[in-house]
């Protein structure tokens, strides 16, 4: 994918360089011609997924759902009972999760999922 922008005065910039700033920090010059962006961290089938089709990620609500609550502590029968699922689904989805990311508990399983952003 080729970025492509232009300057105040029409002319076109240059192909394939981006800077990347803090939001609200691009210096007024190039203001005109910034792009907001999002930064989505990927599990690891997911990450193989997209570089394996070129396709977007696939939606998971069940999934997110479960890495947010897992994320920010909750217990595998609030998980169940919130998501609709039995506890022993939950935990077999956890435990995918602790080996997919390389972790050993589910403490850590949740410092992780935060770090990725689902604890939000």
């Amino acid at each position: 994918m080729a970025l492509m922008g232009h300057t105040a005065e029409g002319r076109e910039a240059t192909p394939g360089y981006v800077w990347l700033f803090v939001l609200g920090e691009v210096p007024e010059r190039w203001r005109d011609r910034a792009r907001s962006a999002s930064f989505v961290p990927l599990l690891p089938e997911e990450a193989e997924a997209v570089m394996a089709t070129g396709a977007s990620a696939p939606e998971d609500p069940e999934g997110d759902a479960l890495m947010r609550l897992a994320a920010r502590g909750a217990p595998a029968p609030s998980i169940a009972r919130l998501s609709g699922v039995s506890i022993r689904t939950v935990h077999r989805r956890l435990a995918r999760l602790r080996q997919q990311l390389e972790v050993d508990t589910t403490a850590e399983l949740a410092a992780e999922l935060s770090r990725r952003g689902f604890g939000e």
